[in-house]
C-alpha cells in the first residue's frame, strides 16, 4: 500500500513538473510571438533594406564585402531575408521562422543522439534551454534585430554539425547538408568559427585516442575524415572572411565613432 501511495506522489510530482516546464516554454513562445508583432526594423536593418533597394543580393554582398565586413555568408542571408521583406512589406514572421527552425534543428538532433530518452522531456528541455540562449546570446534591446538572426541558428547548426561529424555514415543529402553547414559557420561570424574549430580538435582528439594514437587507423574511420573535411571548409572560408578589405576599411573609417 505504501508503494502504491509512493508511486502516486511520485507520478503527482512529475506531472507538475512536466506542467510548469510546458507552460514555461509556452510563456517564451507567447513573448516571442508578441515581440515578433510588435518589434520594427531599426539601427541596420532600415540601412540594409534600403541598400536591398537598388541592389541584387550579389551586388549587395559583393559591396558589404568590399567596404564593411567580410561575412559574405551572413551578408548572403540578410540579402535574401530583406529581398522578400521589401517584396511582401512585412517582417514579423522572419523572427519566428528562425526561431521555429533552430527548435526543429535542435529537438531533431537530440532526439536522434539520444533516441531512448523520453522525447517530452527531453525536447521540452532542449526548447527551454534554445528560449535562454536567444536572450542572452544577443542584446536584449535587440532581441529582433532582423539583420542578427543568423545568430538564433549558431547554437543548433553547431549541434547539427557534431551530429553529422559523428554520424557513422551519411547519405549523399546528409553529405550536402553538413557542407552547407560548414558555409553556414564558416563564412558568417569569424568569432564563432574558432571556437566550432576547437570542438571539432577535441573531437578528432577523442578518437585519436579511442585508436591508441594511431594515426592510420585513426584515420581509416569515416568519422574522421568528415571531420577533417569539415574543418578544412571551415579553416578556408574564415580565411576568406578575415581578409576580406571590408574589414580593414571599416578600421580605417573613424567617421563611425563621431557622434554629435
Amino acid at each position: 500500500m505504501q508503494a502504491i501511495t509512493n508511486l502516486t506522489q511520485k507520478n503527482t510530482l512529475s506531472n507538475i513538473i512536466k506542467g510548469l516546464l510546458l507552460a514555461t516554454n509556452i510563456a517564451f513562445l507567447v513573448y516571442f510571438v508578441v515581440l515578433a508583432i510588435y518589434a520594427r526594423p531599426h539601427y541596420d536593418d532600415l540601412h540594409f533594406m534600403w541598400k536591398m533597394q537598388e541592389m541584387s543580393i550579389f551586388d549587395y554582398v559583393k559591396d558589404m564585402y568590399f567596404s564593411r565586413s567580410g561575412r559574405f555568408g551572413g551578408y548572403l542571408l540578410n540579402g535574401m531575408v530583406f529581398s522578400i521583406i521589401n517584396t511582401v512589406g512585412a517582417s514579423w514572421f522572419f523572427p519566428l521562422l528562425f526561431i521555429a527552425l533552430g527548435i526543429l534543428i535542435s529537438c531533431y538532433v537530440s532526439t536522434r543522439v539520444l533516441p531512448k530518452a523520453n522525447h517530452f522531456w527531453l525536447c521540452n528541455g532542449v526548447i527551454l534551454f534554445y528560449f535562454v540562449y536567444l536572450l542572452t546570446n544577443i542584446d536584449f534591446a535587440v532581441v529582433y534585430w532582423l539583420c542578427a538572426m543568423g545568430y538564433y541558428l549558431k547554437f543548433p547548426i553547431a549541434m547539427l554539425s557534431f551530429y553529422l561529424v559523428n554520424k557513422k555514415h551519411c547519405n549523399i543529402w546528409e553529405w550536402i547538408l553538413l557542407i552547407l553547414v560548414c558555409f553556414t559557420i564558416g563564412a558568417g561570424n569569424e568569432a564563432f568559427s574558432p571556437l566550432m574549430l576547437v570542438f571539432l580538435f577535441i573531437n578528432g582528439i577523442y578518437y585519436l585516442h579511442s585508436n591508441h594514437y594511431n594515426f592510420r587507423t585513426t584515420f581509416a574511420d569515416n568519422r574522421v575524415r568528415k571531420l577533417c573535411i569539415a574543418a578544412a571548409t571551415i579553416v578556408v572560408l574564415m580565411v576568406i572572411v578575415v581578409v576580406a578589405p571590408g574589414n580593414y576599411a571599416r578600421m580605417e573609417d573613424t567617421t563611425q565613432f563621431h557622434h554629435p
